[in-house]
């Protein structure tokens, strides 16, 4: 354990630090046991109140909001830590891997199971726009599952990581609000030429590439970074039954829809989408309908005829 870490410890009574879960650009998560109330938990130790001031203020104010949020699909955030130079997050300990661990392991997810799994991801993420939080970093990694052995289905999805969260109220923004923010293979064309107009449908989007790559096993656009960001903006993803004829049509038809370049295209909500998913797991008829040719001309000739600068809302 790092020395800073370990001294962070000694300053914060009631927690005990038992072993490194992750570690990433945000802070490190380990596994703890709370003293005072008898449970295992996780926390979450951000970088010292030495990093920016503004990535800091954010953390605690969006931190702060995402405690509040009670669902079955969310990860429960049990108290937000202000007191010493290392902020830090007391978490609900989850016990199974992140979508990103399925798939590395298993490749492409049964269709079934990815539906599954992404509509109750998109109930938690419903829960969030409700009380007024846009996640803008929804990706597999952001997506933990939680065993649920009595259960049909064998995992419950719980969305964690609400750092980059921002609140649907724009009179609530700060400047550093406006600039673009997530993990580019993820990222909707929106977050990248407007980032001050995002809203929830750019999850929606984020929920779309993660069903995107649970069937493919691959996200819908890979490459260099520059190269990346062009894509994202100005090419269609190739449809996942192309690479995986096993997807249903309506599935398939879905998934695209969730990844519309153009927001108004996609389901304009979180709920929407796991209204469509579920429609498709009890065999209905979807709102989802294939996008012929003729269709996907006309979409690029829209973006073409703004000079390509991005997508049309």
């Amino acid at each position: 354990m790092p020395q800073a870490i370990a001294d962070w410890a000694k300053h914060v009574p009631g927690y005990e630090l038992r072993r490194l879960i992750s570690r990433g650009g945000m802070g490190t998560v380990f596994a703890a046991w709370d003293s005072t109330l008898q449970r295992q938990v996780a926390i979450k130790i951000i970088a010292g109140k030495q990093i920016d001031e503004r990535v800091y203020r954010q953390f605690i104010r969006e931190s702060s909001a995402a405690a509040k949020l009670k669902s079955d699909h969310v990860v429960t955030i049990h108290a937000v830590g202000d007191q010493t130079d290392f902020p830090f997050l007391v978490m609900e300990l989850i016990e199974g891997p992140s979508l990103k661990q399925w798939v590395a392991e298993q490749g492409a997810i049964k269709p079934r199971d990815a539906a599954e799994v992404v509509r109750q991801a998109a109930v938690g993420l419903s829960h969030a726009h409700e009380a007024q939080l846009i996640h803008r970093d929804v990706k597999p990694a952001n997506i933990l599952l939680s065993p649920t052995p009595r259960s049909e289905f064998a995992w419950r999805a719980k969305l964690i990581d609400f750092g980059l969260a921002r609140s649907l109220d724009r009179d609530q923004w700060e400047s550093s609000d406006q600039l673009i923010a997530g993990t580019p293979a993820y990222m909707s064309p929106e977050q990248l030429t407007r980032p001050d107009h995002v809203d929830q449908r750019t999850d929606v989007y984020g929920l779309g590439a993660t069903l995107y790559q649970l069937l493919t096993g691959i996200p819908p656009f890979q490459g260099a970074t520059v190269e990346l960001l062009r894509r994202i903006q100005f090419e269609e993803p190739v449809p996942p039954r192309r690479l995986n004829r096993d997807i249903p049509v309506d599935l398939n038809s879905i998934c695209l829809k969730a990844m519309c370049k153009e927001p108004s295209g996609r389901y304009s909500t979180a709920s929407e989408l796991a209204d469509d998913l579920q429609r498709f797991l009890d065999g209905a008829s979807t709102k989802a309908r294939p996008v012929s040719g003729f269709r996907r001309a006309i979409r690029w000739a829209r973006r073409n005829r703004t000079g390509c600068r991005g997508p049309v809302a």
